[in-house]
């Protein structure tokens, strides 16, 4: 039977053999797996590495290029010109400096072929030399900006020497000092004729120099200086070396005035005269051609000024080319001018010494110079004659000589005291003369210092004023007296009342003024004469002067206004003194056999009070005066703080009112008026103004008429309404059809000696036709003064227009005036319509009026028409035209437009 034979097996039946390939294998596997991560961690640290190292250098480049950038700006920001170039001439960097100077970018300089540069040949040449000869230079050199200004140039050029395979470059760091030179330049130039001035050098040889230093240190420039002469009207050569010798003989004599050539113009004018183009230039029309055989192109002239400001010359610049001067030039033009002016008054001041010797001796005044000490030095003619004292007599003696012994002594004191001091002293002494007579002289002492400021002589210079003296009391009562009525006038007044106001203030008392005007001066003075006016006025002054104390001040302050001070008053007394006054000035005057009543309105304003200074309380006083005169005059009022205000509101008033017609805040409305025979028709209106203020709404016309009429606005709105009156009634007019517009005058309107032409310009500008404007006047302005009115009013119908009397009935009604007037209507007034039918006073006088207007060939206009029995009663009587709120109420000028629409149109016919 066969023996089976198992061997023993691991790993699930393997064999031994099996299992150690497999260990075997797995081993290998394993250390394949550890070479490789060891693999990829060594690729991961050295791409970690690279990475850090690439960052490191990121960073490193950014750095680079902010420092790049930095320094750029920093190359940019430097004023320097800077530039890199290399030995074949290309920019490799330059600034922004440079690249302005030479009118170029920074990218067109680098770009390899830039544009060409002014001075580039020059450039090149010291590039070259630096380049060559390896060493660095230090240069100054003129050279063009690339305008075509010389500008100089301080330069540092630094040769670099390039590496291996490197080019050699220079460095190139330049700096403008043509300012710094400029300065240097005018600082050795004034060195300089100061010099020469302080040594006395001629005239022609301080003037040449001027001119040969500037056109020896400032390139293509050449100078003039040019003087007037006697008559001042014309020019002569002072100096010119460097213009042609034909030049300058054709210029010699040139006859001064505005717009001739630099130098005439400069010298008429007393301005600097720049001519940046000679050959179009204006000013040099007529030496064009001169100019440019001379080789100018340009001219710049400075006036010369003397001492006192005149002008006496001209010092001119001319350049070869067109050109405009930098304030470098203008610096050295005006500088020039100074030094020239300095040297000409140096030797007018010599001329002038002579002069003053001979004047001094000659004068009128007595001039006497004493040393540090009082000896008497020099004494002139007018001293010997004066004071009978011989030059030789007061030689070494003291002006005390001259003493009367009538003069305060306490006048010698501040006499010494000041001129000690080193200060002018001004005042007047009683000297004697070597007889003994005595006369006043009026001295002005001063004392001359040396350099050091030590006083070395005294100059006295005095005249005799006896007789100025002896008619000073005349001078002065005429200065502070009124001559017609022996008071004192307004000057005296305010001196007297800031005395009484310090007293006011040292003791507390009281101060009262009261400021009188007389009523109705005006009419006495015109009607019956001047010389009865002022024997008026001379009888008010003594009436004053009877009623009032001795102690209390009395003034006429011009016209008919008075002014009492009362010192040491308080209301209560003041109240009396003007009961008395008043009771006083009503009393009848008798002036040249008429016994004439004359009223007075007072203000009274007391200190303190209602104030502390002299400028206050007159202006109160007035304010309560007028008052006075607006309660019905004949009457006193004291000042309250509402008058001021009141002041302050007529102020803001009268502003708005002026803002108003400025703005346009003003409209008219028209009332309309209507034929009341048969049937009632519409022929014409009644121009109303209009206040829309943007604050206050509709300002009724009667608070802002009268105010006008006071504050003299009603002139400016006078004028307007007819403008605009008849730029909008223009339109609505034709051949058949004209509509009416009638605009009522004030007095002072009536009183503008521009109204004539202002209509005459309305109804040119607007188109309307003359005889569609009615002007309506008052009685008033009638009575105002008949023959100036008669020929206004005629002018006025000569211009075609036509004319009404305005509130007929309510003034001073005349049948004399009514003849001569030429108007065409009458207007009865509103208050006699108002009563019908309940007054027959009322309804008399309409119908008397109607009737007499009918006789004399004038038309008839009732106004304030509401009710229809007013209405019947004017048809009645054959009342010609009607208006009021019964017929319609005034409309502005679009409602009027459809109101016009709907009812006839009535041709003119008056």
């Amino acid at each position: 039977m066969p023996t089976l034979t198992v061997s023993r097996t691991d790993h699930e039946g393997l064999t031994g053999v099996q299992v150690a390939e497999a260990c075997q294998e797995r081993k290998f596997v394993l250390t394949t797996i550890v070479v490789l991560t060891s693999l990829l961690l060594l690729a991961l640290f050295v791409i970690v590495r690279l990475s850090r190292q690439l960052a490191r250098m990121r960073k490193q480049r950014q750095r680079q290029r902010r420092r790049l950038k930095r320094l750029r700006a920093l190359l940019d920001n430097v004023p320097d010109l800077i530039y890199v170039r290399d030995a074949s001439g290309r920019y490799l960097e330059c600034n922004r400096a440079f690249a302005t100077f030479a009118g170029l970018t920074v990218e067109q300089i680098c770009s390899g072929s830039p544009p060409p540069l002014r001075s580039a040949s020059l450039m090149d040449t010291q590039d070259s030399q630096v380049l060559s000869s390896r060493y660095q230079q230090h240069t100054e050199q003129w050279l063009s900006h690339y305008d075509g200004r010389p500008v100089l140039l301080e330069s540092q050029k630094i040769p670099i020497h390039g590496s291996e395979g490197e080019a050699d470059t220079v460095l190139s760091i330049s700096r403008d000092i043509t300012r710094q030179k400029h300065d240097e330049m005018l600082l050795r130039l004034q060195t300089n004729v100061l010099d020469q001035v302080l040594r006395g050098e001629a005239q022609d040889i301080v003037l040449h120099a001027i001119v040969q230093q500037i056109e020896e240190l400032v390139p293509d420039l050449t100078c003039s200086i040019l003087l007037l002469d006697r008559d001042r009207r014309h020019l002569q050569v002072g100096a010119s070396p460097g213009l042609p010798g034909w030049y300058n003989e054709a210029i010699d004599g040139l006859e001064i005035g505005e717009e001739v050539g630099s130098c005439g113009h400069a010298a008429a004018t007393g301005e600097l005269t720049i001519v940046s183009s000679i050959q179009t230039h204006p000013y040099w029309q007529n030496f064009r051609q001169l100019a440019q055989q001379a080789g100018v192109a340009a001219c710049w002239s400075q006036p010369i000024f003397g001492n006192h400001g005149e002008v006496v010359g001209t010092f001119a610049i001319y350049y070869p080319a067109p050109w405009e001067p930098d304030s470098v030039h203008l610096d050295l033009i005006r500088t020039a001018a100074q030094l020239t002016g300095l040297a000409l008054e140096r030797q007018q001041s010599e001329a002038m010494l002579q002069k003053l010797y001979r004047a001094v001796e000659q004068s009128p005044s007595m001039v006497l110079i004493t040393d540090a000490r009082g000896a008497i030095e020099y004494v002139n003619e007018e001293f010997v004659e004066v004071t009978g004292y011989s030059a030789e007599e007061v030689m070494g003696r003291n002006p005390k000589l001259l003493s009367s012994g009538e003069s305060d002594p306490h006048i010698y004191e501040q006499m010494w005291q000041a001129i000690s001091a080193g200060e002018d002293w001004h005042g007047e002494l009683i000297n004697a003369t070597r007889d003994g007579a005595n006369y006043w002289a009026s001295l002005s002492i001063s004392p001359i210092t040396n350099e050091l400021g030590e006083i070395t002589h005294y100059v006295s210079i005095s005249e005799d004023i006896s007789r100025q003296k002896e008619t000073q009391v005349q001078i002065e009562r005429l200065a502070f007296y009124d001559p017609l009525t022996k008071l004192g006038n307004r000057r005296l007044f305010r001196e007297q009342l800031d005395l009484e106001l310090r007293k006011v203030q040292r003791q507390g008392s009281g101060l009262g003024m009261l400021y009188l005007d007389l009523d109705n001066f005006k009419q006495i003075n015109d009607g019956l004469g001047h010389d009865v006016g002022d024997m008026l006025l001379q009888q008010v002054a003594e009436r004053l002067r009877e009623t009032l104390r001795g102690s209390d001040i009395i003034a006429r302050l011009g016209g008919d206004e008075f002014v009492v001070l009362l010192p040491e008053s308080h209301r209560d007394g003041l109240t009396r003194v003007a009961h008395k006054l008043i009771e006083r000035l009503v009393e009848p005057y008798q002036l040249l056999g008429q016994s004439v009543i004359v009223t007075a309105s007072v203000g009274i304003t007391v200190a303190p009070e209602d104030g502390r200074d002299a400028a206050q309380l007159m202006k109160n006083a007035d304010l309560a005066m007028y008052r006075a005169k607006h309660q019905g005059r004949n009457n006193f009022q004291f000042f309250t703080d509402e008058m001021n205000d009141e002041v302050m509101r007529r102020i803001l008033f009268e502003k708005e009112m002026r803002r108003g017609l400025e703005e346009g805040q003003f409209e008219l409305h028209y009332q309309p008026q209507w034929a009341l025979e048969d049937e009632v028709r519409l022929v014409g209106v009644e121009a109303l103004v209009r206040w829309q203020h943007p604050q206050r709404g509709w300002v009724a016309p009667g608070e802002f008429i009268q105010m006008a009429e006071e504050l003299g606005l009603i002139v400016p709105l006078g004028e307007w309404v007819i403008s605009e009156a008849c730029r909008q009634m223009a339109p609505l007019q034709s051949p058949d059809r004209q509509l009416l517009v009638a605009v009522n005058l004030s007095l002072r309107q009536f009183r503008d000696p521009n109204l004539l032409t202002h209509i005459r310009t309305s109804l040119e500008q607007s188109g309307l036709p003359p005889e569609c404007l009615e002007l309506e006047i008052t009685e008033s302005m009638v009575m105002d003064d008949e023959e100036r009115v008669l020929k206004i009013l005629q002018s006025l119908r000569e211009l075609g227009v036509q004319l009404a009397i305005d509130d007929f009935g309510s003034g001073y009604s005349s049948l004399s005036y009514l003849k001569k007037l030429p108007v065409h209507q009458l207007k009865v007034d509103s208050s006699f319509v108002r009563d019908i039918p309940h007054d027959r006073n009322d309804m008399e006088i309409t119908a008397a009026v109607i009737a007499m207007a009918h006789k004399l060939g004038l038309g008839v206009v009732a106004e304030g028409i509401e009710t229809p029995e007013q209405l019947s009663f004017l048809r009645q009587h054959h009342c010609d035209t009607g208006q009021g709120y019964l017929l319609a109420r005034p409309v502005p000028f679009n409602e009027l437009e459809t109101l016009l629409a709907e009812h006839h149109w009535q041709p003119v016919s008056h």
